[in-house]
């Protein structure tokens, strides 16, 4: 499916290919068979057209995790592990 910059097929308005599958956000149906979407795709952010032929409809995605559904965790200790120690190195979070 390709996304382009304006709701029509036109020379030079193809922004990327998106693959079979990729899914996408719908922004806006005014332009009808054109949706205006938003995806995320190879790590960036892209908005435009896409025909609404190639659309299918697919259940909400679930809700990401809150911080009280993380499970919390103790990893121990080591008495060994020292900031100067050559074999047990030991840092505050964010230091190493």
């Amino acid at each position: 499916m390709n996304l382009r910059t304006t709701p029509r097929v036109a020379t030079g308005n193809i922004i990327t290919t998106l693959p079979n599958g990729q899914q996408v956000e719908d922004l806006d149906q005014t332009d009808a068979p054109w949706w205006k979407v938003r995806t995320t795709f190879h790590g960036t952010v892209l908005e435009g057209f896409a025909n609404s032929a190639f659309h299918e409809a697919i259940a909400a995605a679930p809700a990401a995790p809150t911080a009280a559904a993380i499970a919390a965790v103790h990893l121990g200790g080591n008495p060994s592990a020292r900031p100067n120690s050559p074999t047990a190195q030991a840092y505050a979070i964010g230091d190493a």
